[in-house]
């Protein structure tokens, strides 16, 4: 391969490198403020069919919850999200939806909790 299409590949690369994490930074700005606007509805005792996680699943739902974090969540810490977004739901329905994120690596689980994996495995063949 001559070097003018290897340079191209790796700057390529590159831009797609730095467009996944401002893609990622976006995705996490919006959810932080989907669960801020849940949460002052919820203090502000309106309706909770409102929230902007409400038409969502609860598969959904948690999954958004990670992803506004800013670090580690425990499943106790993800229901209590869950029910502060006007959804009900015991801890064998998170841990099972969890376990299901994890299989599919959109989180990641340590000792002490899940963080979401971010937009990292959008182009995973690419890098």
């Amino acid at each position: 391969m001559s070097n003018v299409y290897e340079k191209a590949i790796r700057e390529a690369k590159e831009e797609l490198r730095l467009a996944n994490e401002a893609a990622e930074k976006l995705d996490r700005k919006r959810a932080k403020l989907r669960q801020a606007i849940a949460v002052l509805q919820s203090l502000a005792g309106e309706n909770t069919l409102d929230h902007p996680l409400k038409n969502r699943s609860i598969t959904e739902a948690t999954l958004e919850i990670i992803q506004a974090a800013d670090g580690k969540l425990s499943t106790s810490e993800i229901l209590e999200g869950l029910h502060v977004s006007g959804y009900t739901a015991n801890a064998r329905t998170v841990a099972t939806t969890l376990s299901r994120f994890v299989r599919t690596k959109q989180l990641k689980k340590d000792s002490d909790g899940y963080r979401w994996r971010g937009n990292v495995a959008i182009e995973p063949d690419m890098a």
